[in-house]
């Protein structure tokens, strides 16, 4: 990478099996690779998704900050991009509130496939006997975003196959509460709440997004 504005992808030569790489010279080729990328799933017969952040493979939630930027530099990236990332790169989202729920709004389930989502893990590790640190994190957001949602730490306990006492201690662990309010974003948001994995959507257009502006010379 040289400069400011400068980044690169890899490519594997015609004449040799080892990659090269190729310059993204400028910001604005860089952010225009990044909304190709972002908006394939959109623009395929049939749709993959009718909006870029709801394709689970794709780093768009991340730029919108719905998902934990785990190995991504979205601050680098939109140093690079600089004023393009208007038309390039998804908005960030409005994140939702922590009130507390009268009443569950949403499955036990429900809860930690966004929660799982937002922390960048897989729900069925979640409810696994695996005791790593990143999942300790995560059960700590389900924990709170549980909790929130009017559900016990017996019914939260069962969920993820810890005690009660365990549960306890998750929700006294000084949990992520950006990752909480994200969790929680995406599982109010009803065109969020069900990532696509590759299913095609034959019925929805693309979301209207700015046409990508000519190369400036």
């Amino acid at each position: 990478m040289r400069g400011t504005s400068t980044s690169a992808t890899e490519a594997t030569s015609s004449s040799e099996a080892r990659p090269v790489l190729i310059p993204k010279r400028t910001g604005f080729e860089v952010a225009r690779t990044i909304n190709y990328v972002h908006e394939n799933p959109c623009r395929t017969k049939p749709q993959l998704v009718a909006d870029a952040v709801n394709f689970a493979w794709s780093s768009a939630p991340v730029f919108a900050g719905l998902v934990t930027p785990s190995g991504l530099n979205v601050a680098r990236a939109r140093e690079i991009v600089g004023e393009d990332a208007r038309w390039a790169l998804p908005g960030r989202r409005r994140l939702t509130d922590l009130e507390s729920a009268a009443a569950p709004t949403a499955l036990l389930s429900e809860l930690l496939r966004a929660t799982a989502r937002a922390c960048g893990v897989l729900a069925e590790d979640l409810a696994s006997a695996s005791g790593t640190h990143e999942l300790g994190r995560a059960r700590a957001v389900f924990v709170v975003l549980g909790r929130l949602e009017s559900y016990t730490d017996t019914q939260l306990g069962a969920a993820i196959g810890k005690t009660r006492q365990r549960v306890t201690q998750l929700a006294a662990a000084k949990p992520d509460l950006e990752a909480v309010r994200r969790a929680r974003t995406l599982l109010r948001t009803p065109s969020l709440r069900r990532p696509s994995w590759g299913r095609p959507r034959r019925r929805s257009s693309c979301t209207a997004r700015p046409s990508i502006p000519p190369r400036r010379r």
